[in-house]
């Protein structure tokens, strides 16, 4: 199958080793309601995100994929860990990208939508964007994206613990 790697990854809740982040993900929400893409490419999507860019912090690379997928901008950025990937691969995705050993940072953000997603030519193509309840959201992955339902209820929990106290 053309573009299949052997990859293995897991969840830490430590913050992300900065020379190390290749991507970003970040589950955006209005007033409440979290902000789900769908695109062509990848299906339904809790999580906008992607390839930080040469010359690009993460953080730039999270406001660019935001406005690209979802027509949103952040107010704030809560990073809540990092996965932590090993690519089986025999060369990297992007010589300027960490290999075979990267990260990506897992993140939330509060948003405002200010546009329709623009991503570029190059990039995913997105069919819809929606804002739904959470546990709509994660009934809506959970058949097949089973990994972010589950992260997207630890972001759930993660986010009340933040706003609650």
């Amino acid at each position: 199958m053309r573009g299949s790697t052997p990859i293995r990854f897991r969840f830490d809740p430590d913050d992300p080793d900065e020379a190390s982040i290749s991507n970003v993900r970040c589950a955006a929400f209005v007033a409440g309601r979290v902000v789900v893409v769908d695109t062509e490419e990848f299906g339904l999507s809790a999580f906008p995100g992607g390839t930080v860019e040469p010359g690009e912090t993460w953080q730039q690379a999270l406001v660019r994929e935001l406005r690209e997928e979802t027509g949103t901008r952040p107010r704030d950025v809560r990073v809540l860990g990092r996965l932590l990937f090993h690519s089986g691969a025999s060369e990297p995705f992007r010589r300027d990208l960490p290999f075979p050993d990267f990260q990506q940072v897992v993140a939330t953000a509060d948003v405002d939508v200010f546009a329709k997603s623009a991503k570029p030519d190059a990039g995913e193509h997105v069919r819809a964007v929606s804002l739904l309840e959470v546990d709509h959201a994660v009934g809506r992955l959970r058949p097949d994206h089973p990994f972010e339902a589950e992260l997207l209820e630890y972001v759930r929990e993660a986010r009340s613990l933040r706003f609650d106290t």
